[in-house]
Parts: structure tokens; C-alpha cells; sequence
């Protein structure tokens, strides 16, 4: 049974992860088994995911990881949750 991940990871970690040359060969390994498996990998652009971008901020200030409970989700959060399911658009300044 084929199962779905997926990884959201904010922009500036992202880079320090995949820029360190200790972890050059994880990451081939990493590409070598999402070709395998024949997964994709996609950039979604900020405006498209406000979702994880607030929680990404979020976690930026309080550390590496952080875990909510469903009654500790601020209402900034939450709107924004409601705003993503109704596929809101969004436009991107270039």
C-alpha cells in the first residue's frame, strides 16, 4: 500500500539543511529513493501555503519545534486555516 508524505519546511531552514556539505550524501540518498518511488518533490510559494508560513514564524521564535494542542491555536491561525480550505487566491509581488 503506497503511503503519501509530505515535509513543509520553511524557506531559510531548508537552505542551511541541504547547503551542508555533512549531509550531501543523506540528501543524494534521500533523491535516489524519491526517484525510486517514483515521488515528487514541489515549491509552493509562501502566499500559496499561509498556513505553514505562520507557523514556521511561529516556530522560529520559540525554537526548533513546536506542538499545538487544537484549543491553543491562535485565531490568526485558525482564520488563516479557513482562508486555505476556501482557496482563497492570492497574488505575489514580484
Amino acid at each position: 500500500m503506497a503511503t503519501t508524505t509530505l515535509m513543509e519546511a520553511e524557506a531559510i531552514a531548508a537552505e542551511r539543511i541541504l547547503s551542508c556539505w555533512k549531509l550531501k550524501s543523506i540528501i543524494m540518498r534521500i533523491s535516489n529513493l524519491l526517484e525510486d518511488l517514483g515521488a515528487t518533490i514541489y515549491h509552493i510559494w509562501r502566499e500559496q501555503n499561509k498556513v505553514a508560513d505562520h507557523m514556521a514564524k511561529v516556530a522560529s521564535r520559540h525554537g526548533l519545534e513546536v506542538v499545538w494542542r487544537e484549543e491553543e491555536i491562535s485565531s490568526d491561525l485558525r482564520a488563516l486555516v479557513i482562508l486555505e480550505k476556501q482557496d482563497c487566491p492570492y497574488l505575489r509581488r514580484h
